[in-house]
């Protein structure tokens, strides 16, 4: 009787769990859906800055202050 008893536990358990699941992928789906937040969808576009470092000549972030690749610092970026 008591193997009975822990399984119907575990059983309990394991549909709670996935009710958890099922709220925190409807959720988002649904303010998604409602307009409430925009999804943003990941790409495998490369972003190439038009900023090119004068010390090393490498493409450099449109935001960076410092050159990731030669460490030389620029003015502030407007």
């Amino acid at each position: 009787m008591n193997l009975v008893s822990s399984a119907s536990k575990i059983s309990v358990l394991g549909v709670v769990s996935s009710l958890l699941w099922a709220i925190t992928a409807y959720i988002p789906f649904k303010r998604i859906k409602d307009g409430e937040i925009v999804a943003k969808i990941k790409t495998n576009e490369i972003h190439i800055s038009k900023r090119i470092c004068p010390n090393c000549s490498k493409n450099i972030p449109d935001d960076a202050n410092i050159c990731p690749y030669c460490g030389k610092q620029f003015e502030s970026f407007l």
